[in-house]
């Protein structure tokens, strides 16, 4: 009828000349996740563990699909499992005690980390530390600390039980932490510290974590501002603050 044959079912629109011509519909971008920026090197999802509430996780898995799956082979040591905690989600809870998790591989400078959780209180606690230094911490006097070879001392406090999304970006020649998006400190964190490495873990070390941990990715690179605009929206949406 219009000289053109077109397959059932196919979707026309006009062109200029008032013609029938097949449209290309759009096929919707995937979903944005963390493993969408380049250099990613663990990506811990407590949200994805199964199993029931008060569980021991003698392991944490590796998302990035690197296999960097982190463990814990004390059962005393063993964080737990405890669901629908934040935002209806499940979370890993460590006792303030001794509760760890420790990583399988090394990563220099510069790194990345993001970390949604919330702390119990229960005086010193470390999300990130080693049997020589607390990298990513939070002192007795209750405000966030990096120490990379030098201390940076930020201007947050933890409020116990409040979620926040902790975001620690460590260079070579300088460090800078931020709070749900919002800058708490930057300056020379130092550049003698690697981010992590096989002695080092979750937990661990002189300052033990006490409190709830959602989501952590570990990166190689400082990401693009467009990357960690996407990553802190990511948090806010998944976590709920």
């Amino acid at each position: 009828m219009f000289g053109n044959s077109f397959q059932s079912g196919q979707v026309l629109s006009l062109d200029a000349q008032g013609g029938f011509v097949p449209y290309l519909r759009r096929t919707r971008a995937s979903s944005f996740t963390p493993a969408s920026v380049s250099g990613l090197k663990f990506w811990g999802d407590s949200s994805a563990v199964t199993g029931s509430d008060g569980t021991a996780q003698a392991s944490y898995a590796d998302l990035s699909g690197l296999g960097n799956t982190l463990t814990q082979s004390t059962g005393s040591k063993q964080p737990l499992l405890k669901t629908a905690i934040q935002n209806g989600l499940n979370v890993l809870r460590f006792d303030n005690t001794d509760d760890g998790l420790l990583f399988p591989f090394t990563l220099s400078q510069p790194g990345c980390v993001f970390i949604s959780g919330t702390i119990h209180g229960g005086g010193s606690n470390s999300f990130i530390s080693d049997a020589a230094a607390d990298l990513f911490f939070y002192t007795a006097s209750g405000v966030l600390t990096v120490f990379a070879g030098s201390t940076l001392t930020t201007s947050y406090s933890p409020v116990t039980g409040t979620w926040f999304l902790a975001e620690l970006h460590l260079n070579g020649a300088s460090t800078a932490v931020l709070v749900n998006g919002t800058s708490v400190g930057s300056g020379a964190g130092g550049s003698g510290r690697v981010v992590v490495s096989t002695s080092s873990g979750i937990g661990t070390g002189g300052r033990p974590l006490g409190g709830d941990l959602g989501e952590i990715q570990i990166y190689d690179n400082i990401p693009s501002s467009g990357d960690l605009a996407s990553l802190r929206s990511y948090h806010r949406s998944k976590w709920g603050y």
